[in-house]
């Protein structure tokens, strides 16, 4: 729990009753690789801060060449980085997309709901949490300029320059699904930046 409190306040400043209550509402919880944390069709109710692994976003594309649908990674999710829309619950917006962890993950679940009473209840905790939002600046948030170069090659250098650990730690064949290329494009391309 105290490095959830180093993502919302890493000062230390947050009260100790306010800590108390976020406790009541929050639960740690660990996830074996390839476990669904949100599905596409319900409204996803709680909010996921990552602690430790990784998880891909990915949703379905149809594709009427082929029998089955075809599963296109959107983005990569790791410590620090959070899952979950209050905007979409409070909207009853179903999810869209899947979210899935790749490797053995720790995660802070809160309920959105427990969290809106909770902002209610305590209007300075919503402060903590705002503040939180503001300063959070997504590390992948570049990587969609990514997609707008014209060739495999080049995505990939970029993804090598400026997010190496994308490389090392996410499996090739999502990383393809990502550039949108095949796995065995992806693979000579690797080879041949060696």
């Amino acid at each position: 729990m105290n490095e959830f409190w180093n993502l919302i306040d890493g000062s230390g400043n947050i009260p100790v009753e306010l800590k108390e209550q976020a406790r009541l509402i929050s639960q740690t919880k660990d996830f074996p690789r390839k476990t669904l944390l949100i599905s596409p069709g319900r409204v996803n109710k709680n909010l996921f801060f990552l602690l430790k692994g990784a998880v891909r976003c990915y949703s379905l594309r149809i594709r009427p060449d082929l029998e089955d649908a075809q599963e296109v990674d959107r983005c990569f999710l790791f410590e620090n980085d959070y899952i979950g829309s209050i905007y979409r619950y409070q909207n009853n917006l179903p999810e869209t997309q899947y979210f899935q962890t790749l490797e053995p993950t720790t995660a802070v679940i809160i309920s959105i709901k427990e969290l809106d009473n909770t902002f209610e209840q305590f209007p300075q905790f919503y402060k903590y949490f705002f503040n939180f939002w503001c300063r959070y600046f997504p590390k992948y948030e570049k990587i969609p300029d990514m997609l707008r170069l014209p060739s495999a090659t080049e995505r990939y250098q970029y993804l090598l320059e400026n997010f190496p650990e994308l490389i090392d730690r996410i499996p090739q064949k999502y990383l393809a699904s990502f550039m949108g290329i095949n796995e065995t494009t992806f693979s000579k391309i690797k080879i041949a930046k060696r």
